[in-house]
């Protein structure tokens, strides 16, 4: 199983560049119902800046028929290694698949 990723500039509607073209991003095969993740060539995002990406999954054989629905995020390399702090009404996504499986 593996997952196809597509990375698009959310403001100007444009792929970021990569070695597939149109913004896609292979990730490697991993056992099924397991996480995927891809990297994002260097010096394709840039600090601040909003892009949305969707995805698809490939079992070997097919590729599923429709890709996922559009999801945002915005890059924030400034904060790296810094506390976030949240005010009411904000909202902060966790990816850490450790602690999506075990919050404590």
């Amino acid at each position: 199983m593996s997952g196809i990723f597509q990375v698009y500039d959310a403001a100007t509607n444009t792929p970021i560049s990569t070695p597939a073209g149109e913004g896609l991003l292979v990730s490697a095969s991993v056992a099924p119902g397991s996480w995927v993740t891809v990297q994002v060539p260097a010096g394709q995002l840039v600090d601040g800046k909003m892009y949305k990406f969707r995805t698809n999954a490939y079992d070997g054989t097919h590729y599923n028929l429709n890709w996922s629905p559009w999801r945002t995020f915005v890059v924030e390399t400034a904060a790296a290694g810094t506390l976030t702090t949240l005010q009411p009404g904000d909202s902060y996504t966790i990816n850490d698949p450790a602690l999506i499986a075990d919050p404590a």
